[in-house]
């Protein structure tokens, strides 16, 4: 984007391609900006400086589990401590 000073970026979906290579039905779905791809690669790098920092620290299994947690509220770490405790305690 910023090689070829372009400051938004449309994002272009449509229903396949035709045998050309044509998309079909091509509509603008939105429009990425530099700023919101800036944000994303900044929260990206610090979740790793972060992670990095609590690897150095020893405490390398609760920055995966914040890490994880920062991008789903769907997801749980286990350790492995706990997986064999949780299997052996079956």
């Amino acid at each position: 984007m910023t090689n070829n000073r372009l400051r938004h970026i449309p994002v272009i979906g449509s229903k396949g391609f035709d045998k050309l290579g044509n998309p079909i039905q091509p509509r603008v779905l939105g429009v990425i900006s530099i700023g919101e791809l800036l944000k994303s690669v900044l929260a990206e790098a610090r979740c790793e400086i972060h992670q990095l920092e609590g690897y150095i620290h020893g405490d390398a299994e609760y920055s995966a589990e914040e890490h994880v947690s920062g991008h789903s509220n769907d997801v749980k770490v286990e350790t492995r401590e706990q997986r064999d405790e949780a299997s052996s305690a079956k």
